[in-house]
């Protein structure tokens, strides 16, 4: 890492937060103040959040000190011009600070006193690379189309190698028989070993590119593959078998879209047919998922060892996760950063990839957002769209589920609506 490299991403961190308080201008004080579904309430009480840790990350860049986080209160800003006058200060400040920097001043480390008295340090680099990060995750919660994670099918393929839920649904295929409908059925992880049992099988899916290369893997199997939305999609045929794998449930963030696909579902489900899905299990941290992950991280090698779920918090510091290798067969380390809606009951996490080409690093980042639903809210939204619930689980080894298991999994049957 080097100073310019960092005076430069903080060009950028500013350059758009400009376009933010910009286009924030346009909005009523009415507006800029109301509640939304945001972590901090209101697109003022957002703003001031970013602003507070920017001011924040420098103080204890600069001076070694946490006293700057948390200071600005938001009633301090009643109009986002005010805002955007503390913005430009705060900009000023840092650049300031910025420019006295040197290479070799960013491989120091920054100590400091936390609030139990235990003393910590971080490469001050590191430090400086979280605001911009930081700038980022709240900029863009949600200003995407929560398709990132599948713009390369080669290496989604790659990536989720596993057999999780395969037996499960092959199971379920062979005791309706066909035809089966695999929604969001991706390159076909799970539609294509069912159509090698001869069932019959269609996928659909978003994503025109995912299509494609499952189309390239199914040559000769009985699969129909169909481009469409989940929450629209009219085939004029019913199924035996309906199913979502891969938590494709979570990609459905609000009510509105979680019904519409339910009731797409309704729709082409055979009157003794069965609809099965799992959605992750929402966690928190408690005393035995923490001892949990504390064994995990003394096996040596954590990040390859501990299971895929995530806690519903807040973790905007990198967090590395397994690593994965490309179709060219480089090395790519994989970091994650995360954010929890808790009105909202969405995480919102950025996927950082990073590999080599030559000496020259190069970055892919993907921004998931990702509904979690409770058990009885499942039950209750599955009731009133007409399904019954006939089987529950909490792992693919058939556990009922408890508040530690990572999934919820239910196979359904067609009720009234």
């Amino acid at each position: 890492m080097n100073i310019h490299a960092v005076r430069t991403c903080y060009d950028y961190h500013y350059w758009a937060n400009k376009q933010i308080l910009t286009a924030g201008s346009q909005v009523s004080p009415e507006q800029f103040i109301a509640p939304t579904t945001h972590s901090f309430g209101s697109l003022r009480g957002t703003l001031v959040h970013m602003l507070d840790s920017d001011c924040g990350w420098r103080m204890l860049c600069q001076h070694g000190s946490l006293a700057a986080f948390r200071a600005l209160a938001e009633q301090a800003f009643p109009t986002i011009d005010v805002l955007t006058q503390q913005y430009n200060a705060e900009e000023q400040a840092m650049r300031a600070y910025l420019a006295g920097l040197s290479d070799a001043d960013l491989v120091e480390s920054v100590r400091y006193t936390v609030d139990n008295g235990q003393r910590r340090e971080r490469i001050l680099w590191h430090c400086l690379w979280h605001v911009v990060n930081h700038g980022t995750q709240h900029r863009t919660l949600i200003d995407h189309d929560n398709l990132e994670e599948f713009a390369d099918p080669a290496a989604y393929d790659i990536e989720v190698n596993n057999a999780a839920g395969i037996a499960f649904y092959t199971a379920l295929a062979q005791e309706t028989g066909g035809p089966v409908l695999d929604i969001a059925c991706g390159t076909g992880r799970v539609t294509l070993p069912i159509a090698q049992l001869g069932i019959p099988i269609t996928g659909l899916d978003l994503v025109p590119g995912m299509l494609e290369r499952a189309r390239r893997k199914s040559v000769g199997l009985p699969i129909q593959w169909i481009t469409g939305d989940a929450r629209t999609f009219d085939l004029e045929e019913r199924f035996k078998l309906i199913f979502l794998t891969g938590n494709a449930f979570q990609a459905f963030l609000t009510r509105a879209d979680q019904e519409a696909l339910l009731e797409r579902v309704h729709a082409h489900l055979h009157d003794e047919g069965l609809f099965a899905f799992e959605t992750r299990n929402p966690r928190w941290a408690s005393h035995k998922i923490l001892h949990q992950e504390a064994q995990w991280r003394n096996l040596g090698d954590p990040p390859t060892r501990r299971p895929l779920i995530a806690n519903l918090e807040t973790n905007l510091e990198e967090e590395a996760w397994p690593n994965t290798s490309d179709s060219a067969g480089r090395e790519v380390r994989i970091t994650r950063t995360q954010a929890y809606d808790h009105v909202a009951q969405i995480l919102h996490w950025t996927t950082y990839r990073r590999w080599h080409v030559g000496a020259e690093e190069q970055t892919r980042i993907a921004r998931t957002a990702l509904r979690y639903t409770f058990p009885q809210e499942l039950d209750a939204l599955l009731h009133y769209n007409g399904f019954s619930v006939i089987r529950r689980y909490g792992d693919w080894d058939l556990e009922p589920l408890s508040a530690d298991s990572k999934s919820i999994i239910v196979v359904c049957r067609k009720g009234i609506l």
